[in-house]
């Protein structure tokens, strides 16, 4: 064993001049924390050397590549030998020959793999969908936290098309995943730290033909995986500049989108990061333009139970035209029944909705957010028992039960904050945006019990010192003083204009009738803290005199 930096032979052993193998074994603890490598050497013009069955410690290999437990894990290994993928063997069929570790980024159709790195294994290409079989990885020991993560990418078929992992003795399969009828890579978690210690291997398996019959995966991450403490991912979005906000699980950042990120009719300007936020800084998402982005190649969908949360302070509220919600956050297929959002809906009342793939769930509550104030809202819900949970500041507000068994199955879309992956379109305009203040957004990939979510909302507010800071909702008119499309003569709503506003009229604590429904009236004046003295007529309503 020699030290790469100095070629310092550390440890060696020699043979014991027979050609059966015996074990030999070091002690190198002296060394954590080197970089190594093993040299064999024979000098002898009279005899020679045998070697078998090498262990080392999972850790990062040379030259920074990164082969803990499974060799060649993210492919990246692209010299083949003939008739076979380096690091995997071929169990049966011609499915997965050495033409299907590509290093193609874009699929036909121009969309991207979003593989990690330049390599991946793609079932589609060594002959489409007609051929079928399956390879597998080399035997490991599962070790570190038990977590293990990797892309997945082609067609939903849980019988025919998957990856699994695959307990050595005995050939059970400890867990599966199949792909999302996508050639997008999708990130995929499973916790398998039951199985610690055991002897394992990876299987890949395509015994589909008809369309989308191919499977694809890469970056497999076997040891220690990110996402084994039960965050998926958490965005503090504290970042107070920048057009970017950190993903703290995986600690890289995501594009925060904004209308004048990029300035055309005048100067370009970050999007609205607020100071007093919840824990350090907050962002204020204007209801139309501002939404973060994480790409589906770097969440891990979580699938058998599922914990999502965020304060908000929310401006104004939509009316949830089709039953959609303002999305909080979302990565969602209503129609195809796949993923699951967190948002507010009309007045205020806000919930929960996921797809089991032959369902579209539902849970929500009465309770009203309040504008311009913090509240903390938590989604839970547990697929082995069915039951879904809402908590308000840590309160539980309301429980449902649906069918136990029913997992949510992912939505091939990216994770967005603050807008809906398929709102409403009416007129141009995407609806069902979020609009006011979020922070402190958390996905966990378990149902947390109600003692964790009050303790969670205790630890928040024990932190403020017992007191939540002012909401500050106010957007500038200066950050728009600059546009010279800025309109002259309308009045300007918080995030655009209309020419026919359609909502209620609110005097005095009473609704008096929608804008849009007035016949006639006269004309009158209000004074700071006086009356108005006019009357108006709502069509289908009795005249009212405020």
């Amino acid at each position: 064993m020699v030290d790469s930096a100095t070629n310092t032979e550390l440890l060696e052993a020699t043979g014991n001049n027979t050609d059966t193998y015996s074990r030999q074994s070091w002690d190198a603890s002296a060394y954590v924390g080197k970089v190594v490598y093993i040299k064999l050497v024979d000098n002898s013009a009279e005899g020679h050397l045998n070697i078998d069955d090498i262990n080392v410690p999972q850790s990062p290999s040379l030259n920074g590549h990164v082969e803990p437990a499974l060799y060649n894990h993210d492919f990246e290994q692209s010299d083949l030998n003939p008739g076979e993928i380096r690091g995997c063997i071929n169990v049966s069929g011609d499915a997965f020959a050495p033409s299907s570790l590509v290093h193609e980024d874009y699929y036909s159709g121009g969309g991207k793999f979003n593989q990690a790195g330049t390599y991946h294994l793609w079932g589609f290409k060594a002959g489409g969908d007609a051929q079928t079989g399956s390879i597998k990885s080399e035997t490991f020991t599962l070790g570190g936290n038990g977590g293990i993560d990797f892309l997945i990418n082609g067609g939903r078929d849980t019988a025919n098309l998957y990856v699994a992992l695959v307990k050595a003795n005995g050939g059970q399969i400890l867990f599966k995943e199949t792909g999302r009828n996508s050639e997008a890579f999708q990130r995929v978690f499973w916790d398998a730290s039951a199985y610690l210690g055991q002897d394992v291997y990876i299987r890949i398996v395509d015994q589909a033909t008809d369309g989308f019959g191919h499977i694809g995966a890469d970056d497999f991450h076997v040891y220690n995986s990110q996402y084994a403490g039960g965050l998926a991912g958490y965005w503090k979005l504290n970042e107070a500049s920048g057009k970017t906000t950190m993903e703290t699980v995986s600690g890289t950042a995501d594009p925060v989108s904004y209308h004048l990120n990029t300035g055309v009719y005048q100067a370009a300007q970050d999007p609205l990061w607020q100071s007093d936020g919840i824990s350090g800084g907050a962002l204020l998402f204007d209801g139309y333009s501002t939404w973060v982005t994480r790409n589906a190649s770097h969440f891990p969908t979580p699938t058998q139970a599922i914990t999502v949360g965020a304060w908000v302070a929310p401006r104004n509220f939509e009316h949830g035209d089709e039953g959609r919600l303002s999305a909080i956050v979302n990565q969602h297929n209503r129609e195809a029944k796949e993923g699951f959002i967190l948002g507010n809906y009309r007045h205020g009342t806000w919930g929960f909705q996921f797809g089991t793939g032959s369902n579209w769930r539902e849970i929500k509550t009465g309770s009203e957010l309040p504008l311009d104030e913090w509240s903390y809202v938590v989604a839970t819900y547990e697929s082995s028992t069915g039951k879904a949970a809402l908590y308000l500041n840590g309160n539980l507000v309301t429980t449902a039960d649906f069918t136990p068994g029913e997992a949510i199955v992912p939505s091939d879309t990216d994770l967005l904050i603050g807008k809906n992956n398929q709102g409403f379109w009416l007129y141009g305009f995407n609806l069902n945006a979020f609009s006011g203040l979020i922070d402190e957004v958390k996905i966990y990939n378990q149902a947390l019990s109600a003692a964790d979510v009050q303790s969670a909302y205790n630890a928040y507010v024990s932190a403020l010192g017992g007191n939540l800071p002012t909401a500050n909702n106010r957007m500038e008119r200066s950050v728009y003083q600059d546009d010279v499309q800025r309109p002259q003569y309308h009045a300007e709503p918080p995030s655009g204009w209309q020419n026919e506003p359609g909502g209620p009229i609110y005097f005095k604590g009473n609704t008096t009738c929608s804008t849009k429904a007035i016949r006639a009236g006269r004309s009158g004046t209000i004074s700071v803290g006086g009356t108005w003295s006019a009357a108006i007529w709502c069509i289908g309503a009795m005249p009212k005199t405020p």
